[in-house]
């Protein structure tokens, strides 16, 4: 049988036309090239350019904390808001203006999402964002959109302009000096220049979309390009026409509708000398000084004289003429952009007249290194890591947005295609969104159809692995057998098993190429005549003759080369670029005949590459052979001077087997590569199993095995350590549990698997473990029980999350199937072992993951489903608190659980829907509880629950949505309603029944509030119309004896109290301190009985006295 062999990507790559075929592949699935939106919404799409930032995985702000926006403005696609701080920072946030109304033209959504696309396209590109005259964007978020709570849209997170736009520096009466003019003209123009260069045209220079950031010092400030909304991408200059724009600010070309693709950029040109000219006057419209066009300028008569001026006569040369002489050098910028003929148009000239004198000095923000930019400069794929963080709500649209993605046959390229089809395997692997493993094999096979290289290599191993391998033989065998033949490490393993005599011929080819690349200019034949004496060829890459011998396996050529040159123990010890001697990469291309030829010719095996790998930390590939010949080659290496306790820097993850090169020493590496003989024959030789990585103090090779599930490492290990007593480490047991620190028992790495593989846990663990990874895994456990490891975790653990946490518990949160069914196999007990934090069972912990797979074996094994934690809820109640689906809560409900109302002020089912938004699930709940309890547990007060903590007895689900009012809030209550009333049920109005607090006190707690004002006003008609309040409006609150009439008063909200007295709120009620509303109202007048002095006091007082005069109420009146 042929060797096998293992290469990392340096030493086993593809031919140059391969690699240059990839790379045109993968320059094809750059996100510049992604089609227009056609459907609304394209999640996958918005994601997938989110993802270029890597934002998803990092700190950003949620929606609920950005809920306290204030409306800033609007522009033709966005609407505009200032947040409140998060974590000391103050965001913009765009939001798509959408309208979803009956009878709106829905062209106009679908071009508001093409600007949010096109917005995204530009603000994650990044080399824009290494501008720093460029607006940056920071992240985004996910929010329901108030015409449509069915669906989450996404808004942008940009950051915040502490001075606004250009023009709104103006109208606050900020003066420029004649220096600082000129460096805003020039930032400005180096921003839209820089665009130009990058193949983005902007499309709406003007003001309003230049925003003003504070600077390096108080008085410095920093203007910064927006607004990308209308941008006409290079790629799509021939097809593209210009989306949009601002009338007053184009370009006679734009305006006649006769702009091509060759001078939308001059367009822009044109554009910011306009811009240009409305600085040089000081903010004030340059058309001001135009006598033909008259005012005001927002009329279309204005409009028509401007596109006529601009068509007929020459603009340079009026706005030459507007300058005074201090300015008058703005003239030849006005001659280079303002000229009715686009050819004539050049913005670097103007650039460099602008700074021709040198002065102006780059006013921009910070510019971000190469090293940030590069982090996810080729993130061009989309990430299930990425798909996890964004909330079980907008999983199933971005699933749904993938599979329409994948299957868009003929509308978008392949490339996009295979990265969805093979992103939603990857979600069926891990049994998100409800879908199971058995799901992922067509997916994978859609994404293998399409050319892609992972999905066809791992085809075979997850088929096997999932038990259906013989149903797709033929197309599976293909795959594996074009894999193989790039030289893909885990299919030429399988093919190995699956068919001896192909994988000879591949192995042949395979060799046959390594051999072209090693030796491009040379011929192997062993006849060629050679002379080499006092030469030593070295090529690029600092390899000698030997080194490519070694790598090739030409044995008759070096052993030629041994015998005839001179310089053979030069070239014996000859270290390449990269450090490395002939003698490691023989090891490295794992043959063994080539390294026992340089060992014997006296090579020297203490010499370690630059990462510090030597031949021993490469012993590992050896492990398929008989242990005496590793035995013998590591004896050899040892004699020649290799260190078994070497320790080596590199750690990084072959590019062909996703297998990782651990640091540290030859045992560290040869167990995260279960390589069982190989660490059995490096512990012989006096490897130490607990030696830790030098920087990591936890990294012993038993970690690393334990971490891997690297069953037979694991096994060799502690027998190891069993047999030689190692007394100055401790008894195995001890070592096992860590009972001297009791801060990370061994195993806790076992369960921290999955994570650290590029393409997610389940497709890592596939990988890893072939067909026999579920062996593996249980291999590992059963070894770890064997030698006394416990199955929960010490209540002194480091991390808080963890003390006392079950092993099947810990596992059940990774979400680890496989992991889970092992443990149960092997120690049914632990399925009903409950954690000490929150004294849960893992039926608990299952349903709190939304994992239907997971409760359907854990009830398969008669777990007592009546379980409950320490707040006493059972898994039905605590399905309701976290998720919105309906399976799980059947599939309790068939094993005789009921939705409760829990005693302790607990949350109850139907809060824990309706706060989340779950309506169906709220329904689900109402349906399946009895109608005698319907009525509390709609209305029950609740003080605590996942998301909140108030004092008992706590507020009911009415009470929780209006402490925190939004502009959504009026449809989420009104779908409250509708889900009550379809049981003929009411909510109770009293929303915290311990102290008479109404729903209207609530409310009556809001300020005047221009944002809110008509939310507040909806929602108290609402609560008056659907509670039947009216016998009871002036219901008093236990803490003051105040109705809800006298709060609206005291805050002036007329909208409020126009409501209240509309109901039959009584004014002359007076509280405890025995103040009525009106006389509240007269107290806040003058002693004179004048209007008060405060002018917004004044405005928010005039129209509540002229409406209580409606009433017949006189204010003037003593009380």
């Amino acid at each position: 049988m042929p060797t096998r062999f293992e290469s990392s990507s340096r030493y086993l790559r593809r031919s140059p036309a391969e690699v240059d075929a990839e790379q045109r592949r993968l320059a094809d699935c750059d996100i510049s090239t992604m089609e227009p939106l056609s459907t609304a919404p394209d999640y996958i799409s918005i994601t997938w350019l989110a993802s270029k930032l890597g934002i998803y995985g990092e700190s950003h702000p949620s929606p609920t904390a950005l809920k306290g926006a204030s409306f800033i403005g609007q522009g033709a696609t966005f609407s505009v808001y200032r947040a409140r701080e998060y974590r000391d920072t103050t965001y913009a946030i765009k939001r798509p203006r959408l309208v979803f109304e009956y009878g709106k033209d829905e062209v106009h959504t679908l071009r508001q999402l093409y600007s949010l696309h096109l917005e995204l396209r530009v603000l994650t590109d990044t080399r824009i964002r290494a501008h720093g005259n460029i607006a940056q964007l920071e992240s985004i978020v996910w929010e329901e959109h108030p015409d449509d709570l069915a669906r989450y849209w996404p808004s942008l997170v940009m950051e915040y302009a502490e001075y606004g736009t250009l023009s709104a520096c103006y109208h606050r009466g900020l003066n420029f000096s004649l220096l600082e003019e000129k460096k805003l003209c020039f930032a400005i123009g180096d921003a839209l220049s820089y665009l130009h260069e990058n193949g983005i045209i902007h499309g709406d220079i003007k003001p309003d979309n230049v925003l003003m950031f504070r600077g390096d010092s108080p008085s410095s400030l920093v203007p910064k390009l927006s607004d990308f909304g209308f941008s006409v991408l290079d790629s799509n200059i021939a097809t593209e026409p210009p989306l949009g724009g601002t009338p007053d600010w184009e370009a006679p070309e734009i305006l006649e509708g006769r702009s091509c693709g060759e001078f939308l950029m001059l367009s822009d040109a044109y554009s910011y000398g306009l811009l240009t000219w409305y600085i040089s006057k000081d903010g004030k419209n340059p058309f001001t000084f135009v006598e033909d066009v008259p005012v005001p300028f927002d009329n279309e008569e204005a409009r028509e004289s401007i596109r006529l001026l601009k068509k007929t006569k020459s603009i340079a040369a009026i706005a030459s003429g507007s300058l005074v002489r201090e300015k008058s050098f703005y003239s030849s910028i006005f001659g280079l952009t303002l000229t009715t003929d686009p050819k004539s148009r050049d913005l670097k000239a103007a650039l460099v007249h602008l700074n021709q004198d040198e002065s102006t000095a780059p006013l921009n923000g910070p510019v971000k290194t190469e090293r940030i930019l590069s982090r996810r400069a080729h993130a061009s794929s989309f990430s299930v890591r990425e798909f996890r963080h964004l909330g079980s709500r907008i999983q199933p649209q971005i699933l749904e947005s993938l599979a329409a993605r994948a299957r868009a046959s003929g509308k978008i390229n392949d490339v996009q295609r295979s990265e969805a089809a093979m992103a939603v395997a990857q979600i069926c692997l891990e049994s998100q969104c409800g879908k199971t493993q058995s799901e992922a094999l067509d997916w994978l096979d859609l994404a293998a159809s399409l050319g892609h290289d992972v999905a066809k290599s791992l085809l075979y191993r997850i088929s096997t692995a999932l038990g259906l391998y013989h149903e797709r033989k033929d197309q599976v065998l293909e795959y594996l057998i074009e894999s193989a033949e790039k030289g893909i490490i885990i299919a030429i393993e399988d093919l190995l098993v699956v068919n001896e005599s192909i994988f000879e011929t591949v192995y042949e080819k395979l060799k046959n190429k390594r051999r072209e690349q090693c030796f491009p200019n040379m011929s192997l034949d062993s006849a060629l005549p050679m002379s080499l004496e006092g030469l030593v060829l070295v090529d690029d890459d600092g390899q000698n003759i030997l080194h490519k011998a070694a790598q090739c396996g030409e044995l008759s050529l070096m052993q030629r080369v041994l015998l005839e040159v001179p310089e053979r123990q030069q070239l014996l010890d000859a270290r390449n670029t990269m450090g490395q001697t002939p003698l490691l990469l023989a090891c490295i291309a794992k043959d063994i005949s080539a390294a026992r030829v340089l060992l014997s010719s006296g090579a020297d095996a203490a010499i370690s590459d630059d990462a510090g790998d030597n031949p021993l930390h490469w012993l590992h590939v050896f492990d398929n052979m008989e242990m005496s010949s590793i035995a013998s080659l590591a004896e050899t290496l040892l004699k020649n001077g290799a260190d078994i306790n070497a320790h080596t820097t590199r750690g990084d993850v072959d590019a062909f087997s996703r297998r990782l090169l651990f640091p540290g020493s030859p045992l560290h590496r040869a167990a995260a590569w279960n390589s069982g003989r190989v660490v059995k024959v490096l512990l012989e030789y006096g490897a130490d199993p607990l030696q830790p990585v030098r920087s990591h103090e936890l990294s012993t090779p038993l970690w690393l095995a334990c971490t891997f599930h690297s069953d037979k490492a694991v096994e060799v290990i502690l027998e190891h350590i069993a047999q030689e007593h190692i007394a100055q480490k401790g008894d195995v047991v001890g070592i096992l549990n860590d009972d001297k620190r009791q801060e990370w028992p061994l195993l806790k790495p076992v369960l921290d698997l999955g994570y650290y593989y590029l393409n997610g846990a389940t497709i890592g663990r596939i990988a890893r473990h072939g067909s026999l990874y579920q062996a593996a895994s249980k291999n590992t456990i059963r070894a770890l029980q064997k030698h006394g490891a416990r199955m929960i975790l010490p209540s002194q653990i480091k991390h808080p999350d963890l003390r006392g946490l079950p092993a099947i518990s810990q596992t059940i949160l990774l979400r680890c199937f496989d992991i889970v069914q092992t443990m149960l196999n092997a120690t049914p007990e632990t399925a009903e072992m409950c954690d000490a934090r929150f004294r849960q069972p893992p039926l608990h912990f299952a349903v709190q993951q939304d994992r239907v797979d997971l409760v359907k074996l854990l009830l398969s094994r008669n777990v007592d489903p009546h379980g409950r934690n320490w707040d006493g809820i059972s898994a039905l109640g605590q399905y309701a608190n976290y998720h919105d689906g309906l399976e799980i809560p059947k599939l309790l409900l068939s094993e005789g659980l009921q939705f409760e109302i829990p005693s302790n002020h607990y949350q109850t089912p139907f809060f824990g829907a309706i706060s989340r938004h779950a309506f169906n699930l709220a329904h689900f709940v109402l349906e399946n509880t009895a109608p005698k309890d319907r009525h509390l547990m709609i209305n029950a007060p609740c003080s605590t629950g996942p998301t909140f903590n108030t004092s008992p007895p706590g507020v009911t689900i009415l009470g929780y949505l209006l402490s925190d009012c939004h502009q959504n809030t009026p449809r989420i209550v009104t779908r409250l309603f509708e889900v009550v009333h379809a049981f003929n049920e009411t909510v109770n109005w009293v929303v915290s029944p311990g102290n008479t607090f109404t729903a209207l006190h609530i409310l009556s707690g809001f300020g005047t509030n221009d944002r809110i004002d008509a939310v507040i006003s909806a929602l108290a008609n609402q609560i008056v119309d659907r509670c039947a309040t009216s016998l009871n409006i002036d219901l008093v609150s236990n803490d003051n004896g105040r109705t809800a009439l006298w709060g609206a008063v005291d805050v002036l909200n007329y909208d409020l109290v126009a409501c209240l007295l509309n109901a039959g709120s009584d004014p002359n009620l007076p509280d405890r301190q025995g103040v009525s509303p009106l006389a509240l109202l007269r107290s806040r007048l003058t002693p004179d009985g004048k209007r008060p002095t405060v002018v917004e006091e004044q405005k928010a007082m005039e129209p509540i006295i002229r409406l209580f005069a409606s009433y017949g109420h006189k204010i003037q009146e003593e009380s």
